[in-house]
């Protein structure tokens, strides 16, 4: 496997950041996980506590997340499970994709 270039820690945290920050999918989450805590008649104070929080601990997932996946072990690991890893996650994207369609065509039909 080629090695790809290193990149600055800068380089990769601003990558990563606008990743995140640019993925609608991250907003909609986050979106339907706060609107289920956060009413009209929360406080200023409260949301600012729960955005902190969720900043707090999604940034340290990632970075725990980015240092296990780094190390050598880790790398090596993958490198022999890797076709195994493809081939069970795109069944289970295969499973999800039939049960929307079906579901959708179930909803379309029965409608």
């Amino acid at each position: 496997m080629e090695s790809l270039p290193k990149k600055s820690l800068g380089s990769g945290f601003m990558n990563g950041f606008l990743c995140n920050l640019l993925n609608p999918k991250v907003f909609l989450f986050f979106l339907s996980i706060f609107s289920q805590f956060i009413t009209a008649e929360t406080s200023r104070r409260v949301e600012w506590i729960y955005g902190f929080e969720v900043a707090v601990v999604v940034g340290f997932w990632f970075i725990v997340l980015a240092v296990l996946i780094t190390l050598p072990v880790f790398e090596g690991l993958y490198q022999k499970l890797r076709l195994w890893l493809e081939r069970i996650f795109g069944l289970v994207l295969l499973y999800f994709a039939v049960k929307v369609g079906w579901s959708a065509l179930s909803f379309i039909l029965l409608s």
